[in-house]
């Protein structure tokens, strides 16, 4: 081998049966042998050698090597008319023309050419490789072609302009004639191919994301459903979503023709078609039953789908839309709750969500999931927490927790409705009485199911059934007395988890009087006192004063003790501030301490009715309206997690009428003060002061930006509304206007003048409200950042908040 050989697997130049055999170097006059085979097999005209020669250096090009000085004898190839050598030729010309300009000079006039070619294929691969060009210097010459694209006679040929159009659009936006573009791209939406229709949606979706569709475009996408492929089905599914029916019948028309589609093995074109039946059926009070019926509907595929997926990450999110839809219709799933059992190789991530979609189903049932089948999915719960995971350990177990709570309300609801009724049938009374028996005893099963955790052996599983108990007393303080009777075991109070320790002191504290050892129980976690975690010494303070009201005499030196050790400066801030509150309030007036400590415990009749969780529903929502996004597997709305569109803060565009501001009689200016040393320092602004768009726009480029806030807003904002608050502080409204779903303002103020020695200092605003997310962005400049912040910034937003009263919130 020569010195500096590099050594590579290249495919051999063989043809054929050699695909398979490789060179093991490469030399440096590798280069100058591709060069020369190339020119032999031109000058030859062999077709075969051509390709070989070809691959070889498009297989160079893959694995990162150089081969651009190759270019011009490349380019001379590609005047041919085997189409799988110019798809070779173009494929190396577009990857080495992005990176040099000058490259791109060479080639320009061959892809022109063939653009007229009479070959309708080399004609769409001409265009499609113009277009790929990273370089604005190419929209020129494409654009004229591409226009020529979406009138050819050939379907590949238009299907390939429409695309291309798209990508001069991000190249370029002003050198697209939208007037002239737009026409032709809603004719080509009702095309007779196919794949030329979807790619003008695509296309459209891009140039003009609010377009209309008319009524007469979705009966022709409906007709032609059946000649597009799945994912061509997603996007006209897509595009039917932002249409609204103009009456009951076209909806009922709708679902008819879609029905069959959810039988689609396709997850994306079933969720696409569940998220457009449940929307074109609200807001009809004649569908109301129609509606609920697509609940029912869609059920059975979705349940298909998971059981049926081959890849864990799509049925992960199909359950994640499923559990969406339980927020909607929180019974929909009850009778199929088998199906959301874990299964041994399901990974985390899956176990983690069925869980949470069981403890929905038993948590929010009606009468017709039975005892026993609530029952079931405890067991089954139950059998998770022994395999050994901690986390789906935690999770079983909270959600047995919550189901038992969760019951507590079915034992109300079913007797208040049954003593309201009159006797009648013997046979009907009796069903209704074990049911409410039956009903009655859930919270006791699962009672004894966390007796049935404390007696093992696991201390993550005692642990976190401790945490678990702690918010299912509150719920059921009746069954204190039978689960304190397992908490005073030797490995209870040896147990580290510094929750589990909190959640013990927490129930010997609001039950006192249920153990007669209760006191020394408490007294033996002061043994470890200086060891635990300042959470820890908080509750045993806590529940220390709280069982000394109810016991002072066995109670009193051991509270002593504990007050001793949290008086100790050296403790944490946050014990020692809570041992000042009670501290204080103990040596105050006992009595009254004993009211404020115990105030929950005064009316014992009391009972918890709601929950928290049951207020995410409104949060769900929001999310539903992305149904079919990101959102749903993400758990958030999109305004969480994507940046929205910001405008660039240039000069005033041309479309934008200029607007003035309106006389208002002088009234006392409000008055923020930034500086707190100096009071009598007054800040106002010139009510006369006028300023040209021109000497706007050269103040604004000059000027760097000094500061952007970003305001959601609840309803879109007039342009009027705003400038009338705005100007009676004198801040006047120089221009505005609606550009691409986008309003923006343009305001500009002037401080005072206080010293003619010092000029005042000049103020630029820019707000821009997008009209699609009603997200408020606004930029301000000025020549003096000091007084920008602190005076005029303040003022402003007192000033508009007079229209946003949640600005301050």
């Amino acid at each position: 081998m020569a010195s500096g050989g590099r050594y590579v697997q290249v495919p051999s130049g063989g043809g054929g049966g050699n695909e398979g055999r490789y060179f093991t170097e490469v030399k440096k006059s590798e280069m100058n042998t591709l060069k020369t085979s190339l020119s032999t097999a031109t000058n030859e005209r062999d077709s075969e050698k051509i390709k070989e020669v070809l691959q070889r250096i498009i297989y160079y090009m893959t694995i990162g090597m150089d081969v651009s000085p190759l270019f011009p004898d490349v380019t001379m190839v590609a005047a041919t008319t085997d189409i799988v050598i110019k798809k070779m030729v173009y494929l190396y010309i577009v990857h080495y023309s992005k990176s040099n300009s000058d490259l791109l000079l060479l080639v320009i006039n061959i892809l022109i050419k063939d653009c007229s070619d009479r070959n309708p294929v080399v004609r769409g691969l001409a265009i499609r490789s113009l277009c790929s060009f990273n370089s604005e210097d190419i929209v020129q010459y494409a654009y004229k072609y591409v226009m020529y694209g979406l009138r050819d006679f050939s379907g590949y040929v238009r299907k390939i302009s429409v695309l291309s159009l798209a990508k001069l659009y991000r190249l370029s936006m002003s050198s697209i004639n939208m007037d002239e573009v737009l026409p032709i791209l809603y004719g080509m939406s009702m095309d007779q191919d196919p794949q030329v229709i979807v790619n003008s949606i695509v296309t459209l979706n891009e140039l003009r994301p609010g377009w209309e569709i008319t009524p007469t475009m979705v009966q022709f996408l409906l007709g032609k459903l059946k000649e597009f492929n799945e994912w061509s089905q997603c996007i006209v599914i897509d595009t039917l979503y932002k249409y609204t029916p103009k009456d009951e019948d076209e909806v009922l028309d709708i679902l008819n023709l879609l029905d069959d589609k959810l039988k689609q093995s396709n997850s994306a074109l079933v969720l696409g078609i569940v998220k457009l039946f449940i929307k074109i059926t609200e807001g009809y009070p004649v569908l109301e039953d129609i509606h609920n019926e697509v609940y029912e509907r869609v059920k059975d595929p979705l349940i298909t789908l998971v059981e049926s997926s081959e890849s864990n990450e799509t049925a992960y999110t199909i359950l994640c839309h499923i559990y969406l839809l339980m927020s909607r219709s929180p019974h929909l799933f009850e009778r199929e709750y088998r199906h959301f059992y874990c299964k041994y190789n399901d990974p985390i991530y899956i176990k983690s969500l069925k869980i949470k979609i069981l403890s929905d189903i038993a948590s929010n049932h009606t009468n017709a999931l039975h005892f026993a089948c609530i029952k079931e999915i405890v067991q089954e719960l139950a059998e998770y927490i022994y395999e050994g995971n901690l986390s789906i350990m935690k999770q079983s177990i909270q959600v047995i927790s919550m189901i038992g709570q969760k019951n507590s309300q079915v034992v109300n609801n079913n007797s208040s409705s049954s003593t309201g009724k009159t006797e009648g049938d013997d046979k009907q009374q009796q069903q209704q009485q074990q049911q409410q028996e039956e009903y009655s005893s859930i919270d006791q099963f699962v009672l004894d199911m966390f007796i049935s955790f404390l007696q093992t052996e696991h201390e993550n599983i005692i642990s976190n059934t401790l945490i678990a108990l702690k918010d299912f007393l509150r719920v059921f303080p009746a069954h204190a007395k039978k689960i304190i009777g397992y908490l005073g075991l030797n490995k209870l109070v040896e147990l580290q988890v510094d929750q589990a320790i909190e959640a013990i002191l927490w129930i010997y504290g609001e039950h006192p009087n249920v153990d007669q050892e209760t006191p020394y129980i408490v007294e033996g976690f002061m043994k470890r006192f200086k060891e635990q975690s300042t959470s820890v010494k908080i509750q045993l303070l806590i529940s220390a004063i709280k069982i000394y009201f109810e016991r002072p005499g066995e109670m009193l030196p051991i509270l002593q003790h504990v007050l001793l050790e949290c008086s100790d400066l050296s403790q944490d801030p946050d014990l020692h501030e809570t041992y000042l509150f009670y501290a204080r309030l103990l040596s105050i007036d006992l009595n009254v301490a004993n009211k404020i400590i115990n105030a929950g415990k005064k009316d014992q009749k009391m009972s918890l009715t709601s929950f928290l969780e049951d207020e995410f529903y409104e949060y769900k929502d929001k999310i539903f309206e992305e149904f079919n996004t990101l959102s749903v597997v993400y758990g958030k709305h999109s305004s969480t997690f994507m940046n929205q569109p910001i405008a660039d803060p240039d000069i005033i565009p041309a479309s934008i009428s200029a607007g003035g501001s309106k006389s208002t009689s002088s009234e006392v200016t409000k008055q923020i003060e930034g500086s707190p040393h100096n009071l009598l320092d007054t800040f106002a602004l010139d009510n006369s002061y006028q300023l040209t768009p021109q000497e706007f726009q050269s103040q604004w480029i000059s000027l760097e930006e000094g500061h952007r806030i970003e305001i959601q807003l609840n309803k879109l904002l007039g342009n009027t509304e705003i400038e009338e608050v705005l100007a009676k502080d004198h801040i006047t409204c120089l221009a505005f206007g609606s550009v691409n779903q986008q309003t923006k303002l343009y305001y500009h103020a002037k401080q005072k003048e206080v010293d003619s020695a010092t000029p005042p200092p000049l103020f630029l605003i820019e707000m821009i409200i997008d009209e699609v997310s009603l997200m408020l962005t606004i930029s301000f400049k000025s020549s003096d950042e000091k007084k920008l912040h602190l005076k005029f910034i303040p003022k402003f937003l007192l000033s508009l908040s007079n229209l946003i009263p949640s600005l301050f919130k």
